[in-house]
């Protein structure tokens, strides 16, 4: 009987071809000694039976284009009023900066929100992806968003035009995203 860990299912599927071809070689050189075959092989796959990756690679893919979006709408929404002259006029009146800060980040939250509860239902009702599996992704992304969300505030305070802050803000996106890349490949690739 074999177990395999199904969480990585290119180092299981590797596991089992490579288990499976030294019980057939072996049970060839039992069967030139004898007349019926000795050996019959049970495998069992735990934590991903399927092996299916999409459960794994889906859903950290929509917290990344999330929050991805999310930094790029509220970076750009303040550099652009810097861009039409309006922020001085914002600046004169009676709100503070927080509040300031606070009405531009809103409606990318309900945007990105909205755009959750979206991917969510297309996940688990058309694609198939278990509803704890998602549910948990998805709040995850309620941490990131304020990080993320943040981090556009203070690229829209460094960049004077929004190709700039589109730039800068795709600079730190991508990076974070080579990180997660390198150490999915060094995890399903050894």
């Amino acid at each position: 009987m074999m177990l395999l860990d199904g969480s990585s299912s290119y180092t299981t599927q590797s596991a089992y071809n490579a288990a499976n071809s030294i019980s057939q070689q072996y049970a060839v050189s039992l069967i030139g000694q004898q007349a019926s075959s000795p050996l019959t092989l049970h495998t069992q796959i735990l934590y991903n039976p399927d092996l299916i990756d999409l459960w794994f690679i889906l859903p950290p893919m929509m917290i990344f284009i999330m929050q991805a979006l999310s930094m790029n709408f509220t970076s750009l929404c303040v550099v652009r009023e810097r861009e039409l002259g309006t922020i001085e006029a914002i600046l004169v009146t009676p709100i503070r900066p927080l509040e300031f800060m606070i009405a531009k980040s809103i409606p990318q939250l309900l945007v990105s929100f909205t755009m959750g509860i979206v991917f969510f239902i297309e996940a688990v009702f058309i694609l198939g992806i278990p509803f704890l599996v998602m549910f948990f992704a998805v709040n995850h992304f309620d941490d990131g968003y304020f990080v993320r969300a943040g981090s556009g505030l203070v690229i829209s305070t460094a960049v004077q035009t929004q190709n700039q802050s589109y730039q800068l803000a795709a600079l730190l996106n991508i990076q974070p995203c080579f990180w997660v890349v390198f150490f999915i490949l060094r995890i399903h690739c050894p």
